[in-house]
């Protein structure tokens, strides 16, 4: 399937935020953070989920309808 999204992805958005040990992925700051259930191990070795609140995480070359470009306020 072609990419229709005329150049615009997530590494050249203006919500976009790099992660500094990691530059290709980052996080998107358009919405407010959000809740992300994280299953860990327990301490007996039991499954248990943890809540993580974060933006949601991105690749620089990922895009969606939301995106702006930086170089217009």
């Amino acid at each position: 399937m072609p990419n229709n999204n005329n150049g615009a992805r997530c590494g050249t958005c203006k919500f976009y935020i790099a992660n500094p040990q990691d530059l290709r992925q980052g996080f998107c700051r358009k919405a407010p953070p959000q809740v992300f259930m994280v299953p860990q191990a327990g301490p007996a070795g039991q499954m248990q989920i943890n809540f993580v609140w974060q933006w949601p995480p991105t690749r620089e070359e990922q895009w969606c309808g939301e995106w702006r470009s930086r170089l217009v306020q």
